[in-house]
């Protein structure tokens, strides 16, 4: 028998990372990678009393895993994020971080499938990608431009 009980992913996707690259240099990529980890950082300060983990799978792609907590921390893990996200972009105006997260829960038993949980979470995460389209537009323009905050250094 499983010492968990219940278990969260979050699929984390930078947007744009390789069109900040490409305009702005690997120095600012990279710039926009450690953000992303300040706010993943804060996310498990604020969930510091459950089983949470946060790994980089790949180049801009980040995953949350909490096991063991509450159906309503579960459920809430998604706005967690949210509001880490927005509490480090209202005191780091110049960050261009932006990304696109999908959530899957299960509870954990026999029938548990990790890797169909990791694939659910995937296509939420692919699917908040679509839905964010026109934020992603302007997202990009903002990127494009020279001047204000989004200079190039």
């Amino acid at each position: 028998m499983s010492k968990y009980h219940n278990i969260s992913l979050v699929i984390i996707d930078i947007n744009h990372l390789k069109i900040i690259n490409d305009t702005l240099g690997h120095d600012y990529g990279d710039k926009t990678i450690a953000d992303m980890g300040r706010v993943l950082n804060n996310v498990i300060e604020k969930l510091i009393d459950h089983q949470v983990k946060v790994f980089r799978l790949g180049g801009d792609e980040f995953i949350i895993i909490m096991c063991n907590a509450d159906t309503e921390k579960h459920l809430n893990l998604g706005t967690t994020l949210q509001n880490c996200y927005r509490k480090y972009k209202k005191n780091h105006k110049d960050t261009l971080l932006s990304f696109s997260y999908g959530l899957a829960y299960s509870e954990i038993d026999q029938n548990f499938n990790f890797e169909a949980l990791l694939k659910i979470a995937d296509q939420k995460m692919y699917q908040n990608k679509i839905i964010m389209k026109d934020n992603n537009d302007q997202h990009i323009q903002l990127i494009k431009q020279n001047g204000g905050v989004y200079e190039k250094v």
